[in-house]
């Protein structure tokens, strides 16, 4: 009936607004009304009375079938009545079947979520190969548990946390962190790049900027994806995924990527060298061969180029001279000449210095001595008014105050020297640990003491005593000992030769020291120490930096020491390989013209010119294609760094 109902309707959907249609039970026709709004059909008289003279006869519309055969009755009324029923559409069929398909189906799931395979069940892949060992042979519930911190959650707190979900201290991030806490610090591990974020908002970052607030936690499975099998990279992201933060999208490398104004070179080379001049001069007129695998060879763990060490690279043309420089040692003590009568009218006790020491002030203390006696609070006082590169040649007779500080140092020089007598090394080490604020290690008061013998020092203080010295040291200069020259009254230490770690160690101890509150005093100190001229002549290569902090530092090796990653990333390893690459020269053009001295006289690493010309983005692009070695931003660019604000590389 319902069929034959829609035929004539015309409509294959029945009546979706309601779940009740009517039709006529005998012929199967729509009834004219209905159903009611509890789904009742009423019953309809089909034919209607109509007066023709004195008779009543029943007549209906022609649609209907036209006059009825039977009527009416004696009373007017026609007997032939509509006859309808209720049908349920085909909607209310529908919705009856998917309510019973959805409780049948949330019973079922109720049943999975409370059994224990129910995370087996749910696990939408296999793991990595380096995630799956960890859980290998862990219960399906405590496998995930190691990742998803609602593991062990009951399906009514799964329900729960579909309504509300309070803050929670375990998350799936800090899961990850519990195996990756060591290489990503957890206070910025949520951070993008695993920086800082307000690293991020002072503009530290590159211009490409930035399209969120940096302050917004990322989750490690935003980039991250598991679940894909067990050959699956789980560092590897698309471009997408890098440019859907910055502003700056790049279509292509070889296409909008800007130039490389400034790789490799960020900061000025550790090692203070000139390319150019030593292409050009220094390497002719000694008619010696210029390459670059004289001094540079591929480091087969980083895949860097390193610099090979002053015996292989520097000796033979550097080591005359570094010779002649520490020819005369290095002065570790001396004792000045002190006009004692000024210092008695000022009114300043000075017992027991020499007679041979007495007469016009004259003589410069070397650095090791100013800094011991920076130690002492009284000295440190008078070079803070002397000035830290004073010499006593230049104290005024006449001048209370240059007197009085004359005084106070020649009384530190005692205290010290009988410091010294009564407790050798370890005098030595205890005021350069008042001078930096720290203990020093065993092996740091062993460089700086150099083995200073007990008899080296029972001359000094024989000096001192103004007592007959017990033999002439002075014409005897061993290569890594020490000397007491009691003509100059001067106690010398003689390197040996280019690896002199004694000397480096007083140095870094200047260096620290000028990072702390003494600065002012020790900075012009370590300044002089490190001029190109001075004993050692440590400063014509080694390159001495203040940072932006006021901290100091000594470059003693040809890296810069960059801690970390940076964001960029290069590897010489699989490009020398090629032989339109195994020469330097092809990606390094040395500048004929550029001031690298220069660059060596101040002290910011970042104010320099750089020996060599910008790498051409070109001669990169040649290569790095989609079809060819690739050109995603990851080939050369690192997501988490561990990068500085001062950007120290």
């Amino acid at each position: 009936m319902r069929e034959r109902l829609q035929e004539q309707q015309g409509d294959a959907y029945e009546r979706p607004n309601q779940p009740w249609v009517c039709g006529q039970t005998d012929t199967g026709q729509p009834c004219p009304t209905g159903p009611a709004a509890g789904g009742s059909c009423p019953k309809l008289a089909l034919c209607r009375p109509v007066r023709d003279g004195d008779r009543w006869r029943c007549n209906r519309s022609p649609e209907r079938g036209g006059p009825c055969p039977e009527g009416p009755e004696p009373d007017g009324a026609c007997t032939h009545v509509l006859r309808c029923s209720p049908v349920r559409t085909m909607r209310t069929v529908r919705g009856r079947i998917a309510t019973v398909v959805l409780l049948a189906a949330t019973g079922a799931a109720l049943m999975l979520l409370s059994s224990e395979q129910r995370n087996a069940v749910l696990k939408p892949g296999p793991l990595s190969t380096h995630h799956a060992q960890i859980v290998d042979g862990l219960a399906p519930t405590a496998s995930c548990a190691t990742c998803h911190p609602a593991a062990d959650d009951g399906t009514l707190q799964w329900a729960a946390s579909l309504v509300s979900s309070g803050p929670s201290e375990k998350t799936q991030t800090t899961l990850c962190l519990n195996c990756h806490g060591e290489d990503i610090p957890p206070p910025v591990a949520t951070g993008p790049h695993s920086m800082d974020p307000e690293v991020l908002l002072a503009g530290a970052t590159s211009s490409s900027g930035r399209r969120f607030d940096p302050r917004e936690p990322l989750a490690c499975s935003a980039c991250h994806r598991e679940h894909h099998g067990a050959g699956h990279d789980l560092s590897l992201m698309s471009n997408q995924s890098c440019q859907a933060c910055h502003q700056e999208r790049y279509h292509s490398f070889a296409g909008d990527h800007p130039e490389f104004t400034d790789w490799p070179h960020r900061r000025r080379t550790g090692i203070a060298f000139d390319h150019a001049s030593h292409q050009l001069k220094h390497h002719p007129e000694r008619k010696t061969d210029f390459t670059c695998a004289s001094c540079h060879e591929l480091d087969p763990t980083t895949g860097a180029q390193r610099t090979l060490g002053y015996q292989t690279a520097c000796a033979s043309c550097h080591d005359e001279s570094l010779g002649a420089s520490l020819a005369g040692g290095v002065p570790l003590l001396s004792l000045p000449m002190l006009d004692t009568v000024q210092i008695e009218k000022g009114g300043h006790d000075l017992p027991g210095w020499p007679e041979s020491l007495d007469g016009d002030f004259d003589g410069m203390l070397p650095m090791p001595a100013k800094l011991l006696l920076l130690a002492d609070p009284d000295p440190c006082e008078a070079i803070d008014q002397l000035g830290p590169r004073f010499d006593f040649f230049d104290v005024d007779p006449d001048d209370r105050d240059d007197v009085a500080a004359a005084a106070a140092v020649a009384c530190g020089i005692q205290r010290l020297v009988d410091a010294i007598a009564a407790d050798g090394q370890a005098a030595i080490g205890a005021s350069a640990e008042r001078l930096v604020g720290r203990e020093l290690s065993p092996e740091e008061v062993n460089r700086l003491a150099a083995g200073l013998s007990p008899a080296t020092v029972g001359q000094l203080v024989a000096a001192l005593r103004d007592e007959p010295p017990t033999d002439s040291p002075a014409e005897t200069k061993p290569v890594g000992g020490w000397v007491w020259d009691n003509t100059l009254a001067v106690l010398r230490y003689h390197p040996a030769g280019h690896d002199a770690a004694w000397l480096a160690a007083w140095l870094d101890l200047a260096a620290e020291a000028a990072s702390g509150e003494l600065g002012h005093l020790v900075g012009p100190l370590l300044v002089e120490a490190m001029a190109p001229t001075a004993p050692g002549q440590c400063g014509s290569c080694h390159s001495l930096d203040q940072r932006a902090d006021g901290r100091w530092h000594i470059h003693w090796q040809a890296s810069t020491g960059r801690a970390g990653k940076p964001f960029t990333k290069f590897s010489h390893r699989p490009h020398v390989l090629q032989p339109l690459l195994a020469d330097c020269s092809a990606c390094h053009t040395v500048d004929a013209a550029a001031s690298v001295s220069a660059s060596y006289t101040g002290h910011d690493p970042h104010q320099f010119t750089p020996g060599f010309l910008p790498v051409e983005k070109n001669l990169c692009a040649s290569c790095h294609t989609p079809q060819a070695a690739g050109d995603s931003c990851q080939k050369c660019h690192n997501y988490h760094v561990s990068w500085s604000v001062e950007r120290e590389r």
